[in-house]
């Protein structure tokens, strides 16, 4: 029995470009330590997430798993380029890929990302760095993140604040994302439905990189599925978007986004 409803999600959720990777031993071994993520829904692992847009493939992704059913390795089927690898200890979370001139590191704490820094090379220089902190409430919910940055190799003091984003959560969901910068300053509505995020966790908290957030390392997921978004910028611009989705014995196996690209996930 299928059943379909609306959803929204921006596609950096989808395409986890969130995440800064680094070059790599392209056969890494895996670290079987670090904080054991929730179970997947109704038994199931997420194994691969297939993008097509106007009939041609854009990626496949396939999932691996270490022992404690951690995500170890995401493999691009059709650039293995993009391969990324996640290392994990008791107190940090390396993402990395073979041709990459970034490295990432997350620090835990309590079993929950708390920092995040990204420093990017060229020709064997630190072009820039990004920092990241991640603030969480009582409940274990994240609800701000600073991102700061610096050219080069300059000291700790250097560094700037360059974005700040509030997460508002009501009902177990976030329901508003305030981000301000620099540059720019937004603002993100969101509607739920009555699904439970139990049917795709890789869309566990708007915003944030999702391999990550859907094994609990960003604190709590949202508890229901979105159904909406609503966006406005600076200028008092608004977008509205909803993403068609259809879920198959408890899990997601189709999305179609505002843009028509058409997302296709396996479980098993």
């Amino acid at each position: 029995m299928k059943k379909h409803f609306l959803h929204l999600n921006r596609l950096a959720g989808l395409l986890v470009v969130c995440l800064a990777l680094t070059a790599c031993d392209p056969n890494p071994d895996p670290d079987d330590s670090g904080t054991v993520p929730p179970p997947p829904p109704n038994g199931k692992r997420l194994v691969s997430m297939t993008k097509d847009k106007g009939g041609h493939q854009v990626y496949t992704d396939v999932f691996e798993y270490n022992s404690k059913g951690q995500i170890i390795r995401v493999d691009d089927k059709t650039n293995s380029s993009n391969t990324t690898y996640y290392t994990y200890t008791d107190s940090t979370i390396t993402v990395r890929s073979m041709f990459s001139t970034t490295n990432t590191t997350y620090t835990l704490s309590k079993g929950r990302i708390v920092r995040s820094s990204s420093v990017y090379y060229s020709y064997g220089e630190v072009t820039s760095t990004y920092e990241n902190t991640y603030e969480y409430d009582s409940n274990g919910c994240l609800i701000k993140v600073v991102s700061y940055y610096k050219n080069g190799d300059e000291d700790e003091t250097s560094y700037d604040v360059f974005d700040t984003t509030i997460y508002t959560w009501a009902n177990g969901n976030v329901t508003k994302v305030s981000r301000s910068s620099s540059y720019d300053n937004t603002e993100t509505a969101y509607e739920y439905s009555d699904y439970s995020i139990s049917a795709l966790p890789y869309f566990g908290i708007p915003d944030i990189p999702s391999v990550l957030a859907m094994q609990g390392y960003f604190g709590k997921l949202c508890r229901n599925l979105i159904a909406s978004e609503t966006t406005i910028d600076a200028f008092g611009n608004s977008s509205t978007g909803t993403y068609d989705y259809t879920i198959t014995d408890g899990v997601v196996t189709r999305c179609i986004d505002k843009f028509s690209s058409i997302y296709t996930f396996v479980w098993e």
